[in-house]
């Protein structure tokens, strides 16, 4: 996010108008700034970090070397290698590109050990190495505050991938608790959507369903609701229908472990509301058949 941006989300989030700031600087120059037309000098951001109460000139620092010399083109190729789950040709095209690390900022070295961790793991089962590359990756990044916020404007796009990625790695490898306690400080409270872009929104389902998944997986049962409710009501806001079923299976698993079973099968019902939405009626009598093993639903 851009120092302008992020000055305007900040800006709203406290409650402020432009008009509110016009005795630090005039409306129209604020205006400029937020929308990336003109660099905010040093002194401005010292006087609406005192008026908004947060830290811009190191925010500000940190956007200015968190920048890209990586070519767009060799950014596209590493984004498509990775949609098109080609691991082994990313894990190479990484390593290449990393032989060049001086000549990168950090951003661009967050970004290449971000796909270097999910290359080798996809593509070797590379565990170990692939967690090393992460906490490398992360190394790089401002010191934080024990209450982390997701949506926090510390957090850059590259390291909640960082994070989420870890998870997953975690999760998929068993170490529940470990998962559990990566995630746990990441507050996702009073979320205002109206603020964030929609791969943001994504990210945050994305880090509360692993947070439940984790905590159902290891008999972690604190707050356990709380975060499954928080991904389902993402995904429902912006129907993002894709994940939200595996969102409701996992609820009704939960509830029905809490020993709440009309619950549970209420959320069996949408997860086959949402299979008819989808277009898999053909998978309906397969579900429903698991429900009754699982869950004692009834038809």
């Amino acid at each position: 996010m851009r120092v302008g941006e992020f000055i305007e989300y900040i800006r709203i989030n406290r409650g402020y108008s432009r008009g509110d700031l016009e005795d630090i600087c005039n409306i129209k120059t604020l205006y400029r700034t937020e929308r990336g037309h003109s660099k905010p000098k040093t002194d401005l951001l010292i006087k609406l970090s005192r008026r908004l109460n947060v830290d811009l000139v190191s925010y500000n620092l940190k956007v200015n070397m968190f920048g890209s010399n990586l070519s767009s083109n060799e950014i596209k190729e590493l984004e498509n290698l990775d949609e098109y789950k080609d691991y082994k040709e990313l894990n190479v095209m990484v390593l290449e590109l990393l032989s060049n690390m001086n000549n990168y900022s950090i951003n661009d070295i967050q970004l290449l050990q971000y796909y270097g961790a999910k290359s080798s793991y996809f593509a070797h089962r590379s565990y170990e190495y692939s967690l090393e590359l992460i906490d490398s990756a992360l190394e790089h990044s401002i010191k934080k505050d024990s209450k982390i916020e997701v949506i926090s404007e510390y957090f850059s796009t590259n390291e909640i991938k960082l994070f989420i990625l870890k998870s997953y790695l975690y999760l998929d490898n068993q170490d529940y608790l470990k998962a559990v306690e990566l995630l746990e400080p990441i507050k996702m409270k009073q979320i205002d959507y109206r603020n964030i872009p929609i791969e943001r929104i994504k990210d945050i389902s994305k880090i509360a369903y692993n947070k439940a998944l984790a905590k159902y997986k290891g008999n972690v049962d604190v707050d356990i609701e709380d975060d499954l409710n928080i991904a389902i009501e993402t995904c429902e806001k912006f129907s993002l229908f894709d994940r939200l079923s595996k969102f409701y299976w996992l609820k009704a698993k939960v509830l029905y472990r809490n020993g709440e079973v009309k619950e549970s099968h209420k959320h069996c019902d949408l997860y086959l509301q949402i299979t008819r939405i989808q277009g898999y009626d053909d998978l309906l009598e397969k579900y429903i058949e698991i429900f009754e093993r699982d869950f004692g639903y009834k038809r």
